[in-house]
């Protein structure tokens, strides 16, 4: 399969029906269907993969961490994103904090999702900035202040490019 780039994306639709638009800044706006309410745009989107995907790759640690099945890790992946007290950022191999989707597309190496504390980092997760069918996104934007705000969606089930007819 020859490679996406964030540029070529159009959309991404999950199968709970909210749509990710890539916008030319390299920020992405969702949609929320559901709600009819588009959502303020996102620094970073990136995809997570079932956990059934990346278990073979994981430290023991972290699958003690994240559970034994998909449910589980997303409970437990939905409970640092939830927390005002836990740190959840993209990151490179060696630890570096990635702060957004251009940063990220220009990359080329693997990156993470990492999940822990302002000290310790407690597991991460291998991810994709290409969206691929059965993951999971994961948005997030650093606001003026310091603050952010995080999301885990839905699975996506459908990949708009720009050059296709729809």
């Amino acid at each position: 399969a020859e490679s996406i780039l964030f540029s070529d994306i159009k959309e991404v639709i999950t199968d709970h029906g909210s749509v990710y638009r890539y916008l030319p800044d390299f920020t992405t706006q969702r949609f929320k269907v559901a709600e009819n309410s588009l959502r303020p745009p996102k620094d970073v989107l990136v995809y997570v993969p079932q956990l059934d995907e990346v278990r073979s790759s994981l430290p023991k640690k972290t699958i003690e961490l994240v559970g034994d099945n998909d449910s589980d890790f997303n409970t437990t992946m939905l409970e640092y994103i939830h927390n005002p007290q836990k740190v959840v950022n993209i990151i490179d191999k060696d630890g570096r904090v990635i702060e957004n989707n251009e940063l990220i597309s220009q990359h080329g190496g693997p990156i993470y999702l990492s999940f822990g504390t302002t000290t310790k980092e407690d597991f991460r997760i291998p991810v994709s900035h290409i969206p691929k069918i059965g993951y999971r996104a994961f948005e997030k934007k650093t606001e003026a202040n310091g603050g952010w705000r995080r999301h885990l969606g839905h699975k996506v089930v459908k990949i708009l490019l720009k050059n296709e007819k729809q």
